[in-house]
């Protein structure tokens, strides 16, 4: 298991070792939670029992939610005052929050992360459309690739010719470095990929 870790950690990858330092966050604050569990029971007890002397001397407590919470509060900070496991019973609620919390990340990052391995391990086929593709009014648009009389012309080198009307072509490299897709010659201007 844990050359498991190691390796995936070494892949370098930003969501992996992320899971892998929440997973990490995770388990240490849920064992830290654990340890403090007893010091924590015996404080919140206290800390009840002072809430209810609180509660007690107030009338509606059911329908009033900010008054327990601050009765809530004034019972802990009492506690706190003479109780010297207190911090602990603070330690294990931070370490509770943050246990939850890092589970949540690591949850959805690995499942997110599941999900895109999956997305990324599907195959990408070529694809079926021409990119480079200029209709007859010179306007962008696209064609099938499987499309029949269209071919790709690999770069090549273009030797230097002289036009019908006298003007000398100097030689010149054409494609760039993809190439270019042409349509095959069939005596019909209309279906050319270029004009």
């Amino acid at each position: 298991m844990m050359a498991w870790i190691i390796d995936l950690w070494r892949e370098d990858v930003w969501y992996q070792q992320l899971y892998i330092i929440s997973a990490a966050i995770f388990i240490l604050c849920s064992l830290l939670s654990l340890c403090m569990l007893r010091p924590y029971s015996k404080v919140a007890e206290e800390i009840e029992i002072e809430y209810a002397s609180y509660y007690s001397k107030h009338f509606f407590m059911s329908f009033r939610k900010k008054k327990q919470r601050e009765l809530f509060r004034k019972a802990e900070i009492a506690v706190s005052q003479f109780n010297s496991l207190y911090p602990l019973y603070v330690l294990k609620n931070w370490s509770s929050q943050i246990a939850i919390f890092s589970f949540g990340a690591t949850f959805w990052l690995v499942a997110g992360s599941l999900v895109y391995e999956f997305f990324e391990s599907i195959p990408v086929e070529d694809s079926t459309y021409i990119t480079d593709y200029y209709g007859g009014d010179g306007s962008y648009e696209t064609a099938p690739m499987d499309s029949n009389g269209i071919h790709h012309v690999e770069p090549h080198w273009v030797d230097g010719y002289e036009r019908s009307d006298g003007t000398t072509v100097e030689g010149y490299w054409r494609g760039g470095e993809d190439g270019y897709y042409r349509s095959n010659p069939d005596g019909n201007p209309f279906n050319n990929l270029r004009p």
